[in-house]
């Protein structure tokens, strides 16, 4: 049985780092101003890290949803970035981080919701 839990783990830790990898590129692509490389970057580092088991990278997947919410504001898709916005903002909330919350309250005021 230990085996077995020690290759989900380590396989665990190989999809946490393709998740990781995805979500740093997205930062890149984003700041590059590669607005669709970044969109598609960060909802593939999405469907990644949202199926981890405990949380891992909850962090990430809160910033994911926060960079595609200003992707969708900057794209002049308001509905869907506060959709994505409340997401990263009810995980920040469960996180306790101040500083998501923040960036969140001010991203909230550009998208007007």
């Amino acid at each position: 049985a230990s085996n077995s839990n020690a290759r989900q783990t380590l396989g665990s830790r190989r999809v946490l780092n393709q998740g990781m990898a995805l979500h740093q590129l997205g930062l890149l692509r984003h700041r590059q101003g590669k607005l669709a490389d970044a969109q598609k970057a960060f909802e593939d580092a999405l469907c990644i890290l949202a199926d981890l088991p405990h949380g891992e990278a909850l962090a990430a997947v809160s910033t994911c949803h926060f960079r595609l919410a200003e992707i969708f504001l900057e794209t002049g898709n308001r509905q869907i970035a506060g959709e994505h916005l409340e997401k990263s903002r009810s995980i920040d909330e469960s996180l306790n981080d101040q500083g998501g919350l923040a960036m969140s309250a001010e991203l909230q005021r550009l998208i007007g919701r």
